[in-house]
């Protein structure tokens, strides 16, 4: 199993890439150099959906809703800061929606989408 921080592959293979509901798993600090790996991955142009739990910007473990008794990590990402983020690694926001949670099905945190492209 890789790791979605060290991806393993040549520079500039892809023409887009979809992170759906996994950047929330590694901590804040990661985030800006994945990236930056991200960016130089995609070829001229190439675009980046991500799907993202948002709301107030912090790190916390919750209850793993499939597994009792476990928890998991979860990075709640604003609005604001995944744009910065995304920007300072080159790329620039195409699209920007949220949605509610569905309750008692989702973790309940804004549903975030962000498709981006390569500038």
């Amino acid at each position: 199993m890789e790791d979605l921080r060290e991806p393993n592959f040549p520079v500039r293979s892809f023409a887009g890439i979809i992170c759906s509901f996994s950047l929330i798993h590694i901590p804040k600090k990661d985030i800006p150099d994945t990236l930056n790996k991200y960016y130089k991955l995609l070829k001229e142009k190439g675009a980046l959906f991500l799907a993202l739990q948002g709301g107030q910007s912090k790190e916390l473990f919750v209850d793993e809703p499939y597994k009792p008794g476990e928890k998991t990590f979860l990075n709640i990402f604003s609005e604001a800061e995944i744009t910065e983020e995304l920007e300072k690694a080159g790329f620039t926001i195409v699209k920007m929606k949220d949605r509610t949670p569905e309750e008692g099905k989702e973790f309940n945190y804004q549903k975030l989408f962000v498709f981006a492209v390569k500038k």
